[in-house]
């Protein structure tokens, strides 16, 4: 079985923003960046999960799962909109600036 280009691309980067989420939780885990605090570190899990949702959705279209690939893409928006609505309401409360 081989893999097409569009095929590989969504997995690397479906890796790369999955990476991400999980750095930042071990990022702030072990308290390796002193000002991230735990909203500023769930928006970014949220976001990075949502995207790479979206590339497991295009992997999971790209094979033919039509099923898998509609639940990817529904529960990637949700992400992604959680994460700016999160954004938002950080800068609105202050719980996220953009200067220390």
């Amino acid at each position: 079985m081989t893999l097409t280009r569009d095929a590989k691309k969504y997995i690397i980067f479906g890796c790369v923003f999955g990476a991400l989420a999980i750095t930042f939780a071990l990022l702030y885990y072990f308290n390796v960046i002193s000002t991230l605090n735990l909203f500023t570190c769930v928006t970014y899990v949220v976001y990075f999960a949502g995207l790479a949702l979206f590339y497991n959705g295009g992997l999971a279209r790209e094979k033919g799962n039509r099923a898998t690939s509609i639940i990817s893409y529904l529960c990637a928006t949700v992400f992604v909109v959680a994460a700016a609505v999160l954004l938002i309401y950080g800068f609105a409360t202050d719980n996220i600036s953009f200067f220390n």
